[in-house]
């Protein structure tokens, strides 16, 4: 298993339409979370792993004005066309110090090497009392029952490759020290968690229990199909039940 990249796919298109599905059903639970924190108060946002631009879509909706930072071109060139867009890493944003009233990032710390790095980063771009905002989830917090075989298969494969390659797949247990880590004050968690109940069973197993599986197995036909399988067998079980904890933190840059 490589790293995640649109272009390793082999429908860029498909992948694509389901990762925006994804970000607009976890969007529909999160965004008030995310009022409640302060965001939409940021004025200007950097949006550090910004991705197909889903969040950035939302904020500027809201009336924010919006840069996407991701490391991965390809993705980004789909992010909104009147956004600013750079290709950079997240652990060295290309800004000078106090640039933005905010900044906010969505399911990049699991993914990166040093965590702390990019939550530092983050608060040196954003202007003293501006909000840094993080969300992130802790891997050991997905549960399903029935259980599905394949699902925890590729929750187990990511979790080794993530670890081998220096990332932390539990790191929204750790979000607190990290803003603390970076200066931060007025450091605050917010805990959200997402159920088969609250979204409906399809939409949970497309956001929550396919993902892994998708990019673990998505050099292995068989594998993938028999995932497919055992997802479709669990979303009609009308006894299943999932659910996934997110946490969300922010502070206020030093």
């Amino acid at each position: 298993m490589t790293a995640y990249r649109l272009r390793a796919f082999e429908s860029a298109d498909r992948e694509l339409e389901r990762l925006r599905s994804q970000v607009r059903a976890g969007l529909s639970v999160e965004a008030p979370v995310y009022e409640a924190h302060g965001l939409l108060e940021a004025g200007d946002v950097v949006d550090v792993g910004a991705g197909s631009g889903e969040p950035a879509r939302w904020m500027q909706r809201a009336g924010l004005r919006v840069t996407c930072v991701d490391l991965d071109p390809h993705i980004l060139a789909h992010a909104p066309a009147d956004a600013r867009r750079l290709v950079a890493r997240a652990d060295a944003l290309p800004f000078p110090n106090a640039t933005f009233g905010g900044a906010f990032t969505r399911f990049l710390l699991q993914h990166v090497p040093d965590p702390q790095a990019v939550v530092s980063e983050m608060a040196r771009v954003v202007r003293p009392g501006g909000l840094v905002l993080a969300m992130d989830t802790d891997v050991r917090s997905f549960v399903s029952h029935p259980e599905i075989p394949t699902g925890e298969e590729a929750r187990r494969a990511w979790v080794e490759h993530a670890r081998a390659n220096g990332a932390d797949p539990h790191v929204g247990v750790r979000l607190r020290s990290l803003f603390v880590g970076s200066g931060c004050t007025d450091v605050r968690t917010s805990v959200l968690t997402v159920t088969s109940d609250t979204v409906g069973r399809e939409t949970f197993a497309d956001v929550a229990l396919s993902p892994h599986a998708r990019v673990v197995f998505r050099g292995d036909p068989e594998r993938l199909d028999r995932a497919e399988r055992e997802l479709g067998a669990w979303i009609a079980e009308e006894g299943a039940f999932g659910s996934v904890t997110l946490f969300v933190t922010s502070g206020r840059a030093p």
